[in-house]
């Protein structure tokens, strides 16, 4: 078996897997083509997700390759209307985070693609505590700092595109802290992380599988924990209830699906092989360095997670201050 890359240079962030040779008897195997449609470009959190699930699937003898097709751009449109064309036999899936199947709905006027009448659930993948990061050499040293600043003038921050809950936080931040602030959104997480740590935003919401390289050589540094109580990967980041600003409690979940017409038999393999993939000892404690638990689903319990978050999500945007549009 071998896996392959639509992009040659799209490497895991160094904190994440490395994607290791594989043998010419495995190339020479026989099975499923399978490519794993993304929604954003290499080395952010769903890039790394995708190709190590990637090379996880492509272990198991019933996938001759696998290959990792990053499409970004429009909110993760793109990638949508790319599983939403792709022939409904199991040989194409998306892997995106949350955002895609549940917050878009939300942002785009016309969506191009109808969440719950194109896809079919397959799997969670991971989900991941949210934090607050600056630059590294950034004067805000605490959230207050920022808030401060954030009272005087207007602030930037990124994320990985329009219709994410890292954007959604930010609005939020917004008004919970009463600053101003513009949002600036990207292809991916990456490109966001690079203008952050350079000084050319202000601040962003991010999980620490795309951000932990910048932490730790100090590119940039964190502020506060957007979560209802401090995460064991930063035990000493305190909660932004902790600091005194209520309602700031994101975590973001990735998930796999397939195009809708997908035979249930062949979905519930799908889900079933991603479970065995993602569920190897040696990825659930690589992850959990960069702080992402491993959390795989059934269809039917990803499809409930979808219509839990809907609820949630349209009875937050009912406060017409967050704006997402």
């Amino acid at each position: 078996m071998k896996l392959a890359s639509t992009l040659l240079g799209g490497l895991l962030c160094s904190a994440a897997l490395a994607l290791a040779p594989l043998s010419a008897a495995q190339a020479q195997a026989t099975g499923k083509n399978l490519t794993i449609i993304i929604p954003f470009t290499p080395a952010g959190a769903v890039d790394n997700l995708a190709r190590v699930l990637g090379q996880e699937l492509a272990k198991q003898d019933k996938y001759a390759t696998v290959v990792v097709d990053n499409r970004p751009g429009a909110g993760g449109q793109v990638a949508m209307n790319g599983i939403k064309s792709a022939k409904p036999d199991g040989n194409t899936i998306f892997v995106g985070h949350g955002g895609a199947f549940v917050l878009n709905r939300f942002v785009y006027d016309q969506l191009t693609y109808d969440p719950d009448r194109d896809l079919a659930p397959i799997s969670t993948l991971s989900k991941a505590p949210v934090f607050l990061l600056v630059p590294g050499d950034s004067k805000a040293n605490s959230l207050q700092d920022l808030i401060t600043e954030g009272k005087k003038r207007s602030l930037s921050f990124g994320s990985p595109g329009v219709g994410t809950e890292t954007q959604l936080a930010g609005e939020v931040f917004k008004v919970r802290a009463g600053i101003q602030g513009e949002h600036i959104p990207y292809k991916g997480a990456g490109p966001a992380l690079i203008d952050l740590a350079s000084g050319r935003l202000d601040f962003m919401f991010d999980v620490l599988i795309g951000s932990s390289a910048f932490l730790q050589d100090g590119r940039v540094k964190v502020l506060a924990a957007a979560s209802d109580e401090r995460s064991e990967f930063l035990p000493d980041t305190p909660t932004f209830k902790e600091l005194g600003v209520d309602g700031i409690e994101f975590s973001l979940w990735f998930a796999a699906a397939a195009p809708a017409g997908t035979p249930a038999d062949v979905v519930d393999e799908l889900s079933q092989d991603i479970a065995k993939a993602m569920n190897q000892p040696h990825v659930i404690q690589e992850f959990a360095k960069v702080g992402l638990q491993i959390s795989t689903s059934t269809p039917a319990e990803m499809s409930k997670l979808i219509q839990d978050d809907v609820a949630m999500f349209d009875a937050l945007l009912q406060d017409k201050n967050i704006k997402i549009k």
